[in-house]
């Protein structure tokens, strides 16, 4: 029998809560940046955003590379 921290990492259940959680705040966060990058009239300030969306953005691609590797001790609960 597995242990439910196994369960939670097999393929059945792909992911982790945390790693759920993490995308969807950092896709809100990104969507939000999005927004305000569209709202905002000064030039210096939309390159700051969009600076702060980039980095969001590579946080974002890599989690989606650890998450995806076969080696699970990146998304280990312990």
């Amino acid at each position: 029998m597995i242990s439910f921290k196994e369960y939670l990492l097999t393929e059945v259940n792909q992911y982790p809560t945390w790693v759920k959680t993490t995308v969807l705040l950092l896709t809100l966060k990104i969507k939000n940046l999005e927004n305000q990058i569209k709202n905002e009239k000064d030039v210096v300030k939309k390159i700051n955003l969009l600076t702060t969306q980039l980095k969001l953005n590579s946080y974002l691609s890599s989690l989606g590379i650890a998450v995806d590797t076969k080696d699970k001790t990146l998304v280990k609960l312990n």
